[in-house]
């Protein structure tokens, strides 16, 4: 199999570092700075210090600062036999000196030494894909809370119309131009609009303390304000280039065959398992000193070794299946992700420009009407629940759209693999 190229995280490494593995576990809440911010956008919340689910990724296979590679020339500790025979009639003993060496793992070294490495690799971009998940996590996180707060301002203007509907209802009982059933339901819908917003700022308060536990401050104070969305920028790169750089990035993808190149390495030291138990060394005998190489080699008789063999290449066998089925799904997660962000993108777009304007035309004919006394408050009611209602799904096509941006880049690899394209769609172009 052929070398790997390296990942493309240049963009990861300005958030991670080595030097930000912690081996003894991070604080429970990392000290804050005496200025508590008061204004937080996804970028904010990416270059927050590394998080516990990453450093225990790093630490699953490998132990901290270990070196890259097995040294060549680190062997395995000889065995010294020494053995002492006195002759029966006296005289001086024969001594007997043996030094030796495991046999089979002096020649498997260099497969385990490209076994090793590779699933150090392997371990690698298993925690380079920690690293992505835990991105992702604290982007839909923001995504989410970018959602509810902009919903929290439509209630609150849903519920400052309803107010202005209250007043006008009973101004026109005053005059004798509507019934108290039209004030009562008024009163209705403004009782609806106050239990919505009590449920949507419990949603809010949550989703902001979730939101602190992922940047790493559970503890911290959860009153900043949440920067607001901006628009996404159009897929500038095909389908079949997002397909190709998760093909060439993508961390399970990679983890796995890396994880092939070690079994592939193994499977072939296992070819010499037939020497299991066997040694090569010097033996020198003291009695006329003697001194020369010695050789101990197990007769395949009973045991051929084929069963390990034959182990060893179904475990080959299954790993490059699973590289195939990582693969296959890697290009499914990519296309879907590309499909739903181009789908809601086009029809955030539409929404937008059609569907808003119409419903805030038809709300306000309404209320002119209703002021006239040219119809009833049922037509008004309902034109303002509609106009609410597209607000609504403008809102939710707003993070479904960025929700599905997320996903696109995780599915890719990560962002940074495709140059062109932005980074984040969460992120505001200033701040204020």
């Amino acid at each position: 199999m052929r070398a790997l190229p390296p990942l493309a995280t240049s963009s990861l490494s300005r958030h991670y570092s080595p030097n930000t593995f912690k081996p003894n576990g991070s604080p429970l809440a990392p000290p804050q700075s005496p200025q508590h911010p008061t204004f937080i956008d996804s970028d904010f919340c990416l270059r927050l210090p590394i998080r516990p689910q990453i450093s225990r990724s790093l630490l699953r296979r490998d132990p901290p600062h270990r070196p890259l590679r097995p040294h060549p020339l680190r062997l395995p500790n000889p065995l010294l036999n020494l053995v002492a025979r006195f002759p029966e009639g006296g005289g001086h003993p024969v001594i007997e000196i043996a030094l030796a060496s495991d046999l089979l793992t002096l020649l498997q070294r260099p497969h385990s030494i490209k076994a090793a490495d590779a699933h150090l690799r392997s371990s690698a971009a298993d925690a380079l894909s920690a690293i992505l998940d835990s991105l992702a996590a604290v982007q839909t996180s923001y995504a989410n809370l970018q959602a509810i707060e902009e919903e929290l301002e439509i209630l609150q203007r849903r519920r400052a119309l309803v107010d202005q509907l209250v007043e006008l209802s009973q101004a026109r009982l005053k005059a004798g131009e509507a019934a108290r059933l039209d004030v009562t339901t008024v009163q209705t819908h403004k009782l609806e609009a106050d239990i919505d917003l009590e449920d949507l700022r419990s949603r809010q308060i949550d989703e902001r303390l979730a939101l602190t536990r992922l940047i790493g401050q559970p503890s911290g104070a959860a009153e900043w304000k949440i920067s607001p969305w901006q628009p996404p920028s159009d897929l500038r790169s095909s389908e079949e280039i997002w397909i190709a750089a998760a093909k060439a990035n993508r961390p399970e993808l990679r983890a796995k065959a890396w994880e092939l190149i070690a079994i592939s390495a193994q499977r072939r030291g296992e070819n010499l398992a037939w020497l299991q138990g066997g040694d090569i060394g010097v033996h020198a005998e003291h009695d006329q000193w003697s001194l020369g190489p010695a050789v101990t080699v197990p007769l395949p008789i009973f045991d051929t070794g084929h069963a390990r063999i034959d182990k060893a290449i179904a475990q080959e066998i299954q790993a490059r299946h699973e590289l195939t089925q990582i693969q296959r799904q890697v290009i499914e997660d990519v296309r879907r992700a590309y499909a739903a962000y181009r789908s809601s993108a086009a029809t955030l777009h539409r929404a937008n420009d059609q569907l808003l304007p119409l419903q805030q035309q038809v709300y306000d004919q309404a209320k002119t009407a209703y002021r006239a006394g040219e119809t009833d408050l049922l037509r008004l009611l309902t034109a303002e629940e509609d106009l609410q209602e597209a607000h609504r799904k403008i809102i939710d096509l707003r993070k479904r759209a960025s929700l599905a941006r997320i996903k696109l880049y995780r599915a890719s690899g990560g962002p940074g693999v495709i140059p062109d394209e932005s980074t984040s769609t969460t992120r505001p172009s200033t701040q204020p």
